[in-house]
């Protein structure tokens, strides 16, 4: 699955300190670790705050002229805008269930594991296919 966010990402972040450390503040007040969309809210209020510090005011106009200028590291990752106010280099990654965790596999800097490929052996697929009893295979290499 891609994803804008997940809690293992290991992202620098210019309010909590590190991805970690919002996922530990955010466990700590709530009690289970942050969804995307939990983070996307929090992300939203964490650009919006930068926008107002820039230049120290709630107008709009102001603020939004901040973005042009905004260079700023989240837990989802560093922050830019375009000179249209796009959102641009935020990265999108790659998730994977593995052992009923889901696991970051891309980029592979910020992976927190490799993609593990849950394909069937040969020698299983022939034996699933031929009807004979597939119990020398592991649960993972059965289709």
């Amino acid at each position: 699955s891609t994803l804008e966010y997940h809690y293992s990402l290991e992202t620098a972040d210019d309010i909590f300190g590190s991805n970690k450390q919002y996922v530990e503040l955010y466990e700590s007040i709530i009690g289970r670790k942050p969804e995307i969309w939990d983070t996307i809210i929090v992300f939203a209020a964490c650009v919006d705050q930068h926008m107002i510090l820039k230049y120290d005011s709630f107008e709009t106009e102001k603020t939004v002229a901040a973005m042009e200028f905004m260079d700023v590291n989240t837990m989802m990752g560093p922050v830019k805008f375009s000179l249209d106010n796009i959102m641009i280099d935020l990265e999108v990654i790659t998730v994977q269930s593995q052992g009923g965790r889901m696991e970051t596999i891309l980029p592979s800097r910020k992976a927190s594991s490799s993609l593990v490929m849950p394909i069937p052996t040969w020698e299983c697929r022939a034996l699933v296919g031929a009807g004979v009893d597939s119990s020398m295979c592991l649960d993972s290499q059965l289709a």
